[in-house]
This record gives C-alpha cells, sequence and structure tokens, in this order.
C-alpha cells in the first residue's frame, strides 16, 4: 500500500465561504441571544422607593432616634466598603449636629440584606434622603462631602 503524503488542495469557491460565514453568524447570534437571557435572568429589578416611613423590623439596628416626624438621611453601605468607611467619620458628626432636627440612619447592606430592595440600593455608599412625610427628596450613589450633605439638608428646609 502506498500513502499519499502530498498535501492536498481543497478548492475554495465563494460559495463555501459565503456559507461558512453564514453559519458562524447564525453560532455568534444563538450565543447572543442564549447570554442575553442569561443575564436578564441574572438581574434584580428593584422596586421604586415610595414612602420609606414603615420599616421592617428586622432594622432594629437602626440608630434609636425620637418617633418625630423627622426628615431623614439614610446612608446605605458595608462595613467592608473603602468609600464607606470614608462616609461614616461624616455621618456619625452630622448625627451628633443635627440630632432632634434630623433623623441620619446608617444601613450596613451586607447586614441587612432586604434594605437593598426597600431602598433600590445600585452601589455603595448611597445615600437617601427623605422628606418628613416619608417621600424620597433626593439620593446620591457614591460618596458626598459633610458640605454637600448639609446643602441638601438647607434645600430641604432644614436649619
Amino acid at each position: 500500500m502506498v500513502v499519499d503524503t502530498k498535501p492536498r488542495e481543497v478548492a475554495v469557491n465563494k460559495q463555501n465561504v459565503v456559507n461558512l460565514l453564514m453559519i458562524a453568524a447564525v453560532i455568534a447570534l444563538v450565543a447572543g441571544v442564549a447570554a442575553m437571557k442569561s443575564s436578564q435572568r441574572e438581574q434584580v429589578h428593584a422596586p421604586e422607593p415610595a414612602a420609606v416611613s414603615n420599616v421592617p423590623e428586622d432594622y432594629a439596628f437602626i440608630n434609636s432616634q425620637p418617633t418625630a416626624k423627622l426628615p431623614r438621611l439614610v446612608e446605605l453601605g458595608g462595613e467592608k466598603c473603602i468609600p464607606c468607611m470614608q462616609m461614616a467619620p461624616i455621618i456619625e458628626e452630622l448625627q451628633k449636629e443635627y440630632a432632634g432636627r434630623v433623623n441620619i440612619e446608617k444601613i450596613d447592606v451586607g447586614k441587612v440584606h432586604s434594605a437593598i430592595n426597600l431602598y433600590a440600593v445600585r452601589l455603595i455608599p448611597t445615600q437617601v434622603f427623605i422628606k418628613a412625610d416619608g417621600q424620597e427628596f433626593w439620593r446620591n450613589e457614591g460618596t458626598l462631602t459633610k458640605e454637600e450633605i448639609v446643602a441638601k439638608f438647607v434645600e430641604m428646609g432644614i436649619k
């Protein structure tokens, strides 16, 4: 038996190239659709925060502020989040300075997971400014300076 070791030339014509490109395009399209469906299943759609005055019982960690109808600042973060750690002394300082005028609450979303949906948190830190009637006034994603927070308090009518 004699084995032919010469490389064979494959006849390449335009129709073969077009067919291969169409097959590749269909495979890419199917893979793209599958990836989109997979990412849609993984997405969490947080509800829009309405009046957030009815806080669930697992919020016992919230600062024991007077129950008077006061405006609120809710700072949502985590203990291992560096920007959240930068915000911590600012929040603590404001809690002392605005005691009796604003309820300032810190929530660690790593410990209280339900806060993520309750306040529609997309990233941390998030600060939610809530009017005395329970309606959201403004929110920020990221850090704020003390001056920026005080300016928002002034916009809300807090002196």
